[in-house]
């Protein structure tokens, strides 16, 4: 109780013991506590969700499921029937719940033609093969993928060229599309799908001819489904994403923070932290040893030259003077500064480090005195001819600043 009275009958030594107790000693016991109890309860390892395999931005609800080179197809399985006394074929089973991506027949209620009965006509689809009369899936076209990758820089590079300032190469994509499909580009949905032929003649309308290995290859890296279709939204997406973004997604582990001092920095996908929602991937040339340079020191210092404006919005106290010798003594920031009208150059006193809010000179034209804002304000005392400290005043913590 003499505490509290002492402080409020202007004790001011008293009142920052006061102060201290209620605020730094109490933070501190707080925040022990809470470290306590974290460490008594950690938070549960949650193990990584598994990423659903398939193409990038697919939506099997919506859109089924995904045919092409992304799911591990089980080895197929053959068993003999007899068409006729005597007379057996060879038939592939199909699998449980459907039809198995990558071969046969993508009709579950249909049987598939026997391996040992004539071709009619129909190619056998292996790799190789003349894709006449095939779905994209049931041909091989893994080894073409370099090929894909370079059909992709040219379909990014002739969108470029025709993007316009206000037009952006999604919006040319998405009406070629649409007009194949008889609708407007903002008509187009999740549902929407188009046959390799309609995906060829769009692109050669852009600039870009593809053969018909080449626009199954296409297919088999961005999906489609039991028919041979792919969604056009899922292309066009996946498509202005980037080749480089499109590898990230493939990892599924995202980090939480930054990379670390003394750790690999060898993580290449996600990266999440509070101030972004939705996070962000490192650049697409991204090496490790480059974090390690980040946390070295610059070769190179920043060196401040000239101060530019002067604080009289909020700091209205007298804040400008002539020394004795012309220059003028002024503050901006949390800079005191003293310029020379003659030479046009400045000399700044940099020990303050929050904004200044008021300064006042000596009798003798050439020490002057500023206070500044802050949780732990403090008056400088300093000579304007030197820019050096003669005296630190502090006023203790608790006070919000300096004014005059």
């Amino acid at each position: 109780m003499d505490q509290i009275l002492k402080a409020s009958y202007g004790d001011k030594g008293q009142r920052e013991v006061n102060q201290r107790n209620n605020t730094r000693v109490v933070s501190a016991r707080v925040e022990q506590d809470y470290q306590a109890r974290r460490a008594g309860n950690p938070p549960p390892q949650l193990p990584t969700p598994p990423r659903p395999t398939g193409p990038v931005f697919w939506n099997a609800k919506e859109q089924g499921q995904a045919y092409g080179g992304h799911a591990a197809s089980p080895g197929p399985k053959y068993t003999k029937v007899e068409i006729r006394p005597g007379v057996f074929h060879t038939v592939e089973v199909a699998p449980k719940g459907g039809p198995r991506p990558g071969a046969g027949d993508p009709s579950p209620a249909r049987a598939r033609r026997p391996s040992s009965a004539p071709v009619r006509g129909r190619p056998s689809g292996g790799q190789g093969a003349s894709p006449a009369g095939l779905l994209p899936y049931q041909m091989d076209t893994v080894q073409m993928a370099p090929v894909v990758a370079k059909l992709e820089e040219q379909m990014r590079e002739q969108l470029r060229r025709k993007a316009a300032l206000h037009i952006k190469e999604r919006t040319i994509l998405l009406r070629a599309f649409a007009k194949a499909l008889g609708k407007r580009d903002v008509e187009l949905v999740v549902g929407d799908k188009v046959v390799p032929e309609q995906f060829a003649a769009v692109w050669s309308d852009l600039g870009v001819p593809m053969t018909k290995e080449q626009v199954f290859a296409v297919y088999n890296k961005y999906g489609h489904d039991a028919k041979g279709r792919m969604p056009v939204l899922n292309f066009v997406e996946a498509l202005m994403y980037g080749a480089p973004r499109q590898l990230m997604l493939e990892n599924d582990y995202v980090q939480k923070g930054a990379y670390k001092a003394g750790q690999p920095a060898s993580h290449t996908g996600k990266i999440q932290y509070p101030q972004c929602k939705k996070g962000v991937w490192p650049p697409s040339n991204w090496t490790p040893h480059l974090a390690e340079r980040s946390a070295q020191l610059p070769d190179l210092k920043l060196k401040l030259e000239f101060v530019y404006g002067y604080d009289g919005l909020e700091a209205t106290a007298p804040n400008i003077f002539y020394t004795r010798t012309g220059e003028v003594a002024y503050h901006a920031a949390a800079v005191g500064i003293v310029y020379n009208r003659t030479t046009h150059a400045q000399r700044f006193f940099l020990e303050h480090d929050d904004d200044i809010l008021c300064m006042a000179i000596h009798p003798d034209r050439s020490t002057v005195a500023t206070g500044q804002v802050g949780k732990d304000p403090v008056v400088y005392v300093w000579d304007t001819l030197e820019c050096r400290t003669i005296k630190k005043l502090a006023q203790g913590y608790g006070n919000r600043g300096i004014t005059a």
